[in-house]
């Protein structure tokens, strides 16, 4: 992959019209010394030979550099990334703990007070059925 994979598209193939025919967009481009920007420095750049273009445009593709940064500094970014992701899961894994443990003390508080009236209940059953026997 280069330079000349432009070709494939529209605008920038040789029989386009347009000013960007047989050209590369400007992100393509090498800086240079010059404080004026230049957005057509690709202008007519694809029917170049490799030679004459080469100090005008990068001659790797933006695919092949990206992959070949991302390959040398994998470390850096699998880094990166554990160091924001762990935080996050721990964070997560603490709320569902969370939740657990407070659904467990609702459930238990619930309970408690499930037997208290029933406790409660057995109680005045009791009493009312004395007072009933009491009166025949």
């Amino acid at each position: 992959m280069n330079f000349r994979d432009w070709t494939i598209n529209p605008y920038h193939a040789c029989d386009a019209p347009g000013p960007s025919a047989c050209g590369v967009p400007y992100s393509c481009c090498k800086p240079t010394d010059n404080p004026l920007i230049n957005s057509m420095c690709g202008y007519e750049t694809i029917s170049m030979r490799v030679l004459e273009s080469y100090p005008l445009v990068y001659y790797r593709g933006c695919i092949d550099g990206v992959e070949e940064y991302l390959q040398h500094n994998l470390k850096i970014f699998g880094g990166v990334l554990i160091s924001i992701l762990l935080p996050q899961v721990l964070g997560i894994w603490l709320s569902l703990s969370y939740q657990i443990v407070l659904r467990q003390i609702i459930r238990t508080k619930q309970e408690t007070k499930l037997r208290e009236e029933r406790k409660l209940l057995r109680t005045k059953t009791k009493e009312f059925v004395a007072v009933d026997e009491s009166a025949v």
